[in-house]
Order: structure tokens, then C-alpha cells, then sequence
């Protein structure tokens, strides 16, 4: 898998539930982006940018990924307990 795309599947996830944790660790104002916006105002916070301005998404992508696997966006579960009781 693209680590562009894995980060953006984490983001996705992340913003359900755990947004504030993404908004206070990369300086993000709107919840309502998609996660690509997402990934993209992570990157310009960070300075991401390659030349022509073109996001450096495999950057950003490493960034986000690596933060979440090292705990430095906070403790987080990605699964959670079914709503289905047997």
C-alpha cells in the first residue's frame, strides 16, 4: 500500500473521533476537511512543500504515520468495541 494513501486511511480514521488530537499536534482549524485537505494543511503547517509549491505528500505522510506509531499523537485505539451485544 502507498504510504500517501495509508496516511490518508489514518487521518480518515483519526478525524472520526480523535480530531482534536490531529488539530492540536498539526495546528488544524477546520474539522470538516476531507482528509485530504487534512493531509495538505498538515503538510503547509509543517512546510512540506516542494518546489512550485507542490505538497510533499510522501513526507507528510511518513510524519503522520510515524507520530501515530511512536505515540506522539496521544494514546489512540484504532478499533473499538462492537455495539452488538451477544
Amino acid at each position: 500500500m502507498d504510504l500517501a494513501d495509508l496516511a490518508l486511511a489514518l487521518i480518515a480514521r483519526l478525524s472520526e473521533k480523535h480530531y482534536k488530537l490531529l488539530a492540536d499536534r498539526y495546528r488544524l482549524k477546520d474539522p470538516s476537511d476531507t482528509p485530504l485537505e487534512t493531509m495538505e494543511a498538515i503538510a503547509g503547517n509543517r512546510g512540506y512543500i516542494l518546489s512550485g509549491g507542490r505538497i510533499d505528500y510522501e513526507r507528510t505522510a511518513r510524519t503522520v504515520l510515524d507520530e501515530f506509531r511512536s505515540g506522539t499523537l496521544g494514546q489512540v485505539t484504532l478499533e473499538y468495541p462492537s455495539s452488538d451485544q451477544h
